[in-house]
């Protein structure tokens, strides 16, 4: 299996944050990270995954 580099950008914006979805979608964009880190490292111990979270109140 090839050596992989990933970089997951997770959206930390209050939209995300609401309560309107159970789990939140902060919660369950989590969830998701999650199991493509786990996919990632199972695939290859030696793969590398890197996790950066985004914000923004909107454009005016």
């Amino acid at each position: 299996m090839p050596l992989e580099a990933t970089m997951m950008i997770i959206d930390n914006s209050e939209y995300m944050r609401n309560g309107d979805y159970i789990p939140s979608r902060f919660e369950a964009q989590s969830d998701a990270v999650k199991t493509i880190f786990q996919t990632k490292i199972d695939s290859n111990p030696e793969n590398t995954v890197g996790v950066m979270t985004m914000a923004n109140k909107g454009f005016s």
